[in-house]
């Protein structure tokens, strides 16, 4: 499954990659509306504290996807039952905390991306 992950994070695509998945990795959101213009990405992990990847780049890739939008699960430091309802409303599927250990993190990113590929086949 390609996923194209929106961090500055290198340890947490390190751990996707040895995880099996095909990771494309950019730093903000418009490097990231460039790369799906131009490639088929199934899923998108992205940092919604970074520059341009909030929740308007979660209406916008909900939205303007042709065909089934990416899988997109939103990366937030704190999640607070707001935030949460206001990415998901936006467009997210999945909101995971930033703050937790990374291995904790690759897991749950990794059984959401198992289960979104049984779930969209």
């Amino acid at each position: 499954m390609p996923v194209l992950l929106i961090s500055r994070s290198p340890q947490l695509l390190v751990l996707l990659e040895a995880h099996g998945h095909t990771v494309r990795c950019v730093t903000d959101g418009q490097a990231a509306e460039a790369l799906l213009q131009s490639t088929r990405i199934s899923a998108v992990i992205a940092d919604l504290t970074l520059p341009f990847t909030g929740i308007a780049f979660c209406r916008k890739i909900s939205l303007e996807s042709t065909g089934t939008p990416p899988y997109l699960i939103g990366l937030l430091p704190a999640l607070t039952p707001d935030d949460i309802s206001i990415a998901l409303a936006a467009g997210a599927h999945l909101c995971l905390s930033s703050q937790q250990s990374l291995d904790d993190l690759v897991m749950s990113i990794d059984g959401a991306l198992r289960s979104s590929v049984a779930v969209r086949h």
